[in-house]
């Protein structure tokens, strides 16, 4: 299995559309039908996921999920109120829902930062995706991940 990851700058045009990235685009498996399905997360960004994993994920939610409690119902409805599958168009490029530009700060005519995750794609606000400049090192992420005896 192929895992998403780079980075990549892309403008968003006036009707709020951007462009997937090539290098990502590439990695969506056939299963995904050409689509993905962009959902909030904690963090300020939009998270992006493969139509196939969305489904995988979508299934796991609703089956865990308990229909006595009232908050996991609520949540559960929150997540799947903008999950809605964007099929990419000729030119890879998705409407990005407006909320959640606004939510990450991302505007028409502005530039969004797509960040390959894994299994998903994040999308930021250029000034907000995680960089150096942080509180964060590649020497802590090479600590975090046991990868020290690969470098």
């Amino acid at each position: 299995m192929a895992y998403f990851s780079g980075r990549e700058d892309n403008k968003i045009d006036e009707k709020g559309r951007v462009a997937l990235p090539s290098k990502m685009r590439a990695l969506l498996h056939p299963e995904a039908e050409n689509s993905v399905v962009m959902i909030p997360t904690a963090d300020p960004c939009i998270k992006l996921l493969p139509l196939d994993q969305w489904r995988e994920a979508e299934a796991e939610m609703v089956e865990n999920v308990d229909s006595a409690n009232k908050r996991q119902r609520q949540l559960r409805a929150l997540l799947m109120s903008y999950a809605e599958p964007q099929v990419l168009d000729s030119q890879g490029r998705m409407r990005l829902h407006p909320d959640l530009m606004k939510r990450v700060g991302l505007s028409v005519k502005g530039t969004a930062a797509f960040i390959g995750v894994g299994k998903s794609i994040e999308i930021y606000h250029p000034d907000n995706a995680p960089s150096l400049d942080d509180e964060l090192s590649l020497e802590d992420a090479i600590t975090e991940f046991g990868l020290g005896s690969f470098m």
